[in-house]
């Protein structure tokens, strides 16, 4: 954080979690080594500061925003919008939406005559990935598709002049395989339905708000992995995290209190490992406005890079990258 109090480092919009890196080491919750508290340096900078979803929505105008919602990551969509257990949330229960952080941004940053850079990251998709918790993935892939759907409408009525690119930083290794339906008795893996059998899952959204009104339906979605250690299944929602793992001597094993009316799944990772892991696959890229053209067939991740570059009419390779004059 003390970078971006740097001048030549700086950004005019920082929102997410983590706010425990900015808290004097005097307060409670702070990761700090000294008494600095950032959130006052940054005032002074001229940025606006928030902490809570209220605050956020209530500012008037400005040109810079500092806006930290969590002491650590900010709670997933399911904890702070479905489920909202005190336990979960403590004092964080007033977060902002992904899409609502968006929209804030754009604000903010579209006032730029020279243009801007914006980049929002659903990053609790992959935290949740990780501990086997596919609902929670899931729902924050919703929110983070909400979350195009601002910048897409915001592209839309600025002129249409602007690159929009949503790609992944890596793979998991999570698969539908058919959905889950224990209305004939059946219960565990012989509760898994495929091809025809599998039939559609019964989530229904019919408020339009992009979120099915129920988490936990009749026929879910039936979610298998194909890495994982030691872990019980039962194709039930978590209605809290839980990790899939315990440490037992020198070794992970599955986690009992995640058991339920679960199946024991054996693991094909080394011991070692207490989570799922990334897989290497290709992940798609998508684009679209000036510059879209420039994404096709399979890319090096380096080359993403200078597409950007290229739509923002930089030079890199200069060592400052100026705009050039006629952008």
């Amino acid at each position: 954080m003390d970078q971006y109090l740097n001048p030549s480092q700086s950004a005019d919009v920082i929102m997410g979690g983590g706010s425990a890196s900015l808290l004097p080491q005097s307060t409670v919750g702070s990761r700090r080594k000294d008494n600095r508290d950032l959130f006052k340096e940054f005032a002074t900078k001229g940025y606006h500061v928030v902490t809570t979803r209220t605050e956020l929505q209530a500012m008037s105008a400005s040109d810079k925003l500092l806006g930290l919602f969590h002491l650590g990551n900010m709670n997933v969509y399911l904890d702070k919008a479905v489920f909202k257990k005190a336990d979960m949330l403590k004092q964080f229960t007033d977060q902002p939406m992904l899409w609502e952080m968006t929209e804030k941004a754009l604000d903010i940053l579209g006032k730029n005559a020279n243009g801007f850079f914006l980049m929002v990251e659903g990053g609790l998709i992959d935290k949740q990935a990780h501990p086997l918790d596919w609902q929670r993935a899931i729902w924050d892939t919703i929110e983070l598709d909400k979350a195009v759907g601002v910048a897409k409408k915001w592209a839309l009525a600025h002129g249409d002049n602007t690159l929009i690119i949503v790609v992944a930083d890596h793979a998991h290794s999570l698969s539908i395989t058919g959905t889950y339906w224990e209305g004939d008795g059946k219960r565990g893996r012989e509760a898994v339905r495929v091809y025809g059998e599998a039939k559609f899952p019964d989530y229904h959204d019919a408020d339009g708000d992009g979120f099915p009104e129920h988490v936990d339906v009749s026929r879910p979605l039936a979610i298998h992995w194909a890495n994982h250690p030691d872990y019980y299944e039962n194709y039930k929602v978590l209605q809290e995290p839980l990790a899939p793992t315990v440490k037992e001597g020198e070794k992970w094993v599955a986690n009992t209190q995640r058991a339920g009316e679960g199946e024991l799944q054996t693991g094909n990772l080394p011991s070692s490992e207490n989570n799922e892991v990334h897989t290497v696959e290709d992940v798609p890229l998508t684009a679209s406005g000036p510059g879209a053209e420039q994404f096709h067939k399979t890319m090096d991740n380096t080359e993403v890079f200078f597409a950007i570059v290229n739509a923002l009419g930089l030079d890199a390779r200069q060592g400052t990258s100026p705009f050039v004059a006629t952008r």
